[in-house]
């Protein structure tokens, strides 16, 4: 008997869980399922990212252009100002 020989017969465990399985296949299905959540979790994860900065690039453009050109504004107010004196 060799010294690896116990260690043979032990259970496997999910090193995120902890739990124990008798056998590779039921492991192997158990760390795909473990791997699918997380997997699903990153996606829901970066959607979440992804609206976030669709919402903020929307909210910070302009929603009248005429207001952001500071030239228009100060032909405006200057010709009105001009007609009065």
């Amino acid at each position: 008997m060799s010294e690896y020989e116990p260690l043979l017969k032990d259970d496997l465990s999910c090193w995120k869980c902890d739990r124990s399985f008798p056998n590779m296949p039921k492991l192997k299905s158990h760390l795909q399922e473990e791997f699918d959540k997380l997997s699903d979790q990153e996606k829901a994860k970066e959607e979440r990212k992804r609206k976030r900065a669709d919402s903020l690039t929307h909210a910070s453009s302009p929603v009248d252009k005429d207001n952001s050109r500071p030239d228009k504004l100060a032909r405006e107010s200057g010709g009105s100002s001009n007609n009065s004196t």
